[in-house]
């Protein structure tokens, strides 16, 4: 059960990188509409980070859902990287176990969400599920005009309106971080030695 459940939870994660069928690609250039968005930083040389050249392909709309995209998946990733270290740490306080049995979770994180079971796993799913829902209501929406990673109950971070430029973009260069981090767990996980820095870590 709390297989199918991850691969659910990849699966949904992978939807997001399918872009909106309605977003036409036009034939030109939209770095300005790039340059206008937060992102640009000393570590990017003062200019946007787009080394694939995303943006001189893509719609203003998906260009939006592009951004929105990166938002989602870097705050999953900034929680899902300081769970794993406070769990390695031993702070997982989730009793569980059968007959009334109570104890501490696992301080390796993948064993951890084994035992967290179906009902746990279930309870991550319907959450994931109700922030990426609650998004998609806001109006405008980001793929018409509206600002990307915008969530005013949950996150009210000033995303909108007047754009907190320095926010916006510690949000972003904490969120690739925590994504190349998480893939560096994984692939440590799956590959033991892989990731030197995380040798002899318990994962």
């Amino acid at each position: 059960m709390a297989s199918k459940l991850v691969l659910v939870l990849i699966a949904t994660g992978a939807s997001a990188f399918v872009a909106p069928s309605t977003a036409a690609a036009p034939s030109t250039v939209l770095g300005a509409d790039l340059t206008s968005m937060p992102g640009i930083g000393k570590e990017t040389g003062d200019k946007p980070w787009d080394p694939y050249g995303f943006a001189t392909k893509a719609s203003t709309d998906t260009l939006g859902w592009y951004r929105a995209a990166e938002i989602k998946h870097g705050r999953v990733a900034m929680l899902a990287f300081t769970g794993f270290v406070v769990q390695s740490m031993g702070g997982g306080m989730i009793p569980f176990g059968a007959a009334g049995a109570r104890a501490p979770l696992s301080a390796k994180p993948f064993e951890a969400l084994g035992q967290l079971g179906g009902a746990g796993l279930i309870q991550i799913v319907l959450t994931i599920g109700f922030i990426e829902l609650y998004s998609e209501t806001i109006k405008p929406h980001y793929t018409k005009g509206g600002t990307p990673g915008y969530l005013p109950i949950i996150a009210p971070s000033g995303l909108a309106g007047d754009v907190d430029l320095r926010a916006a973009n510690k949000e972003l260069k904490n969120g690739r971080l925590a994504m190349i981090g998480m893939m560096g767990f994984f692939a440590a996980a799956a590959i033991p030695g892989s990731v030197p820095f995380l040798a002899g870590v318990s994962l």
